[in-house]
């Protein structure tokens, strides 16, 4: 799917979207700021793309209304068609069934299910995994090509009860049927944990782990070490409401790829 090693996938936080409380009635404003960070975020050398309802809050906890969907769909269609690299799609706060709907009409290759299996405490409440309709849903609309990335311990949450890691780890891939796993820090932004990050590398040896929050130019060498790849939102930005600046993507992404070939 990625042409390089330790790919970047940028972040594309879409505006609230129609429906949501923070909708300001523009979808032709809405259209162009989204289409620009794309294309700060391409010129800026990343492996690929993924578009997420970041401003719709406060977030639905289960499956967001149909105008979300229809409305992701449209810009995630517009942006495949317009950059030719791998696109994600992540429909917070957890409807992985709307991603993976959104993913095949748009020809997407990829999505991110925050709780992909197991359960956690939330701001929206306690959240339950549902890997048994997504992928039921996956197969059903005969889209199996369509990679699912779940995270572990998903930022912005807390476990109900403490479990082993190894059994999220292992439940996560082989009982849940995630593709990838992602590690993230506490919430947006915020750096991994980095003991976590390796013992999640360590028990997914054959599968992608990827960085969900917190990677910058000061870290991404140093992450690179363990994590096969990045989601990178926050860095790009000078504020996580200003739009994608492309010099910080390309100082990024150039300190990665001569970091890594050494």
């Amino acid at each position: 799917m990625f042409k390089n090693i330790k790919p970047v996938i940028g972040m594309l936080h879409a505006p609230s979207l129609p429906g949501s409380c923070g909708f300001y009635g523009d979808l032709k404003a809405l259209r162009s700021f989204v289409l620009k960070d794309a294309e700060n975020l391409v010129s800026g050398g990343v492996d690929a793309l993924m578009i997420e309802n970041y401003w719709d809050l406060p977030f639905v906890p289960g499956a967001v209304a149909e105008s979300t969907v229809a409305n992701l769909a449209v810009l995630a269609r517009e942006v495949k068609d317009r950059f030719k690299l791998p696109l994600g799609i992540n429909v917070l706060r957890n409807d992985g069934v709307s991603a993976i709907a959104i993913a095949h009409c748009s020809q997407a290759q990829f999505i991110r299910v925050n709780i992909l299996s197991g359960a956690r405490l939330t701001d929206q409440g306690i959240i339950n995994g549902k890997a048994h309709e997504v992928l039921r849903f996956r197969k059903k609309i005969s889209a199996e090509n369509i990679r699912v990335f779940a995270d572990i311990s998903v930022k912005c949450s807390v476990a109900l009860a403490q479990r082993p890691l190894k059994n999220e780890v292992e439940e996560t891939l082989e009982r849940a049927g995630a593709d990838g796993l992602i590690v993230s820090g506490e919430s947006t932004g915020k750096p991994v944990d980095l003991d976590q990050l390796r013992e999640v590398k360590r028990l997914s040896p054959k599968n992608p782990v990827w960085i969900g929050s917190g990677a910058t130019l000061e870290n991404i060498l140093e992450l690179a070490q363990y994590a096969d790849g990045f989601i990178v939102g926050t860095a790009f930005k000078e504020a996580i409401d200003e739009p994608v600046d492309a010099r910080r993507v390309k100082s990024l992404v150039e300190k990665l790829r001569k970091g890594a070939l050494v």
